[in-house]
């Protein structure tokens, strides 16, 4: 087991950043999760307050864990390309590195919590052919719903999304799921899932009906006693990389 901190240009950034892999001891072909952070978190957070490392060592799957700072994985219109940094560079990077991590999307995921969940699913929707799994826990995925909130939340949401009139539907993950499902795009199994004290409950309970619309695309969602907290995302993260792990075996 490895616990390697990268740091490094970003071509995309433009600026210095850096990630967290967590290395299993396996060493050939190894299968692969991209872990996003929350909006209040960094690349830290899942090594920090989770077992995310004692999960990947028990899987034999890599994570890899970048910083994204509030940006919900969006290319901003006044800011950073978010979006292809941890869809596009991310991966190619971690490759380039660890030359053993598979680059078969058979045996690559991603995931994340709240504003990483909307990430997750953002990346898995808009290169559906890259990844076997998607998991998202409490995440923010109705995002066009967060355009209101706290006292000085709608001056920041502008300056990730634009103005609330003219939404991209690139970043609009229903858009998104019917764009895919239209198209017949092989999509990954989506695994989402909600404590049921959770404030983005209604939020995810929607993207649920959403899914349920298309019943050929292969869902998981579960709801389970939890609030926006660290206790309930570490152990989705166990039980969703032991989902990752049977999937893989299957192939």
């Amino acid at each position: 087991m490895a616990l390697c901190h990268l740091h490094f240009k970003s071509e995309i950034l433009k600026q210095d950043t850096a990630l967290f892999v967590a290395l299993p001891s396996t060493k050939e072909h190894t299968p692969v999760l991209f872990l996003f952070h929350g909006l209040s978190g960094d690349h830290t957070s899942w090594i920090r307050r989770s077992s995310a490392e004692r999960y990947a060592e028990a899987t034999g799957i890599a994570i890899v864990m970048p910083e994204a700072h509030r940006s919900f994985y969006t290319n901003m219109p006044i800011g950073y390309r978010y979006f292809d940094y941890v869809s596009l560079e991310v991966p190619e990077l971690t490759s380039h590195v660890f030359p053993y991590l598979a680059t078969d999307p058979k045996k690559r995921g991603v995931a994340g919590l709240s504003m990483g969940g909307y990430g997750a699913f953002k990346v898995a929707l808009s290169y559906p052919e890259d990844y076997a799994i998607a998991g998202s826990f409490s995440g923010a995925l109705d995002v066009r719903s967060l355009s209101r909130g706290e006292e000085g939340w709608e001056a920041e949401y502008r300056g990730i999304f634009g103005d609330p009139l003219t939404f991209l539907p690139e970043n609009d993950l229903f858009h998104l799921l019917g764009s895919a499902y239209e198209k017949g795009s092989r999509l990954p199994f989506l695994y989402q899932t909600c404590g049921t004290e959770d404030f983005l409950l209604e939020n995810n309970r929607a993207f649920r009906r959403k899914l349920e619309a298309n019943p050929k695309i292969e869902t998981l969602y579960l709801e389970s006693r939890g609030d926006h907290e660290w206790d309930y995302w570490d152990r989705q993260l166990n039980a969703f990389m032991k989902a990752f792990q049977r999937l893989i075996s299957k192939e």
